[in-house]
């Protein structure tokens, strides 16, 4: 006899270590994002205030917002796209 589960059945051992490794991996890449913005609130809360980026001789303006906005709404973006980046990843083949 085949095998009676239907091909998008959750009882696939493979694909769900799969996609739970894969998981890990994005989540820790956006743990590390997030543990950098934490660490910069704890070490250094005075340059998010800053409205530019120091980089040796010149500066990177920001065009307004301070360095606290700009890095929190790139997690935000940095969320969805690794949430995107994980959909494409765990998408079953169609048959």
């Amino acid at each position: 006899m085949s095998n009676p589960l239907h091909p998008h059945h959750e009882d696939h051992p493979d694909i769900i270590s799969r996609n739970a490794r894969q998981g890990l991996i994005l989540f820790l890449i956006y743990f590390a994002l997030y543990g950098g913005f934490i660490a910069l609130n704890i070490f250094r809360p005075a340059w998010l205030s800053e409205t530019s980026i120091p980089l040796g001789d010149y500066e990177i303006s920001l065009g307004g917002p301070n360095i606290a906005i700009v890095y929190g709404v790139a997690l935000i973006f940095a969320a969805l796209f690794l949430a995107l980046i994980y959909m494409r990843l765990t998408k079953t083949p169609r048959s």
